[in-house]
């Protein structure tokens, strides 16, 4: 409540409730990415998470169309209002600029520029001025990495976004999930796998939509390219998820959906290093040179379920609220 006085001496009063303000902002996240579809699409249910314990909830896409949204970016760096919640690496980048403003960052993975130690340093020296934040590494490598040569906020390993259980398919077909720009990196270590195996039926190729490209790509070996499909059908026409390296993710979350499933997995020994299996409990049974299938005793497929997950991001982002309370 506001007390005022006017210029003849009379007093009246203007009542403001300002801790039902704070409060309010204080329960409320903002989601960012590069688009905002992304959010939906890949934190959809840590969202549902935060809105049963009473967050309010936004969404936002800061490079829609490969294009930057300098008003709204504008308005997030200048202004006060719900804490930031951000993933996918250009807008952890703007994110962790904002040193200013609260919030969780969610590192996964440095894709494509990986070996890049220009990006590298570039993080570091963020996450130096970052104290305002948490922030939570999804590759077991990264985070390694970062916890040797950074300071600043205090780092998490958090396994992926979370894994859902889904319907599988026919238990002797071979099945990945990647993306038309993403395929290339990858297709080394799938065909040193894939020419070590009898193949009865073809491969399945879902996430990629240019069946030539993929041909081209995986020559020799026979693929039948599904395209995108929904989330919940992604493993429907394979039952062995095949999860290759070379493009540098954090914690694939084909691979934490394929684990709840309880599918067969056969996984790249180097990945199975960076994503930190190893570290859960995981083990391995050899195949082929560089590939083994990947054993998954309980604990640590729960470790990777959305319910694991989700709540070691909702109790980060609630230390990073109180901490920009401090």
């Amino acid at each position: 409540m506001l007390l005022l006085r006017k210029a003849g001496g009379r007093r009246f009063r203007v009542s403001w409730n300002c801790r039902k303000y704070r409060v309010s902002i204080l329960r409320s996240i903002r989601f960012v990415n590069d688009e905002a579809k992304l959010n939906t699409r890949y934190r959809s249910s840590l969202m549902a998470a935060l809105e049963a314990e009473g967050w309010a909830l936004e969404s936002d896409g800061l490079f829609e169309n490969g294009r930057p949204r300098l008003k709204t970016m504008l308005g997030i760096a200048l202004g006060f209002g719900p804490a930031l919640l951000s993933s996918n690496m250009r807008t952890n980048l703007f994110a962790l600029a904002c040193f200013w403003r609260r919030g969780l960052v969610i590192l996964n993975g440095l894709g494509r520029h990986r070996q890049s130690s220009l990006l590298r340093r570039l993080v570091l020296l963020l996450l130096a001025v970052s104290h305002r934040k948490r922030v939570a590494v999804q590759n077991y490598a990264d985070y390694r990495y970062f916890c040797r040569y950074g300071r600043g906020p205090a780092l998490r390993w958090v396994p992926g976004s979370g894994g859902t259980k889904k319907e599988c398919g026919p238990p002797g077909v071979y099945l990945v999930v990647q993306r038309d720009d993403k395929l290339a990196s990858v297709a080394a270590d799938l065909r040193r796998l894939l020419g070590s195996l009898q193949l009865t039926h073809p491969l399945i190729v879902v996430g990629c939509t240019d069946s030539a490209a993929v041909a081209a790509t995986l020559p020799g070996i026979p693929v039948d390219v599904v395209g995108y499909l929904p989330s919940s059908d992604i493993f429907r026409h394979g039952g062995i998820f095949l999860q290759p390296g070379g493009y540098g993710e954090g914690f694939p979350h084909a691979l934490a959906d394929a684990i709840t499933s309880r599918m067969a997995i056969l996984i790249s020994d180097m990945e199975y290093l960076r994503y930190g299996l190893h570290r859960l409990g995981c083990r391995l049974t050899p195949v082929c040179d560089g590939w083994s299938q990947l054993e998954v005793p309980e604990e640590a497929r729960r470790s990777v379920t959305a319910e694991t997950v989700n709540r070691s991001y909702v109790e980060l982002l609630t230390q990073a609220v109180r901490k920009g309370r401090a």
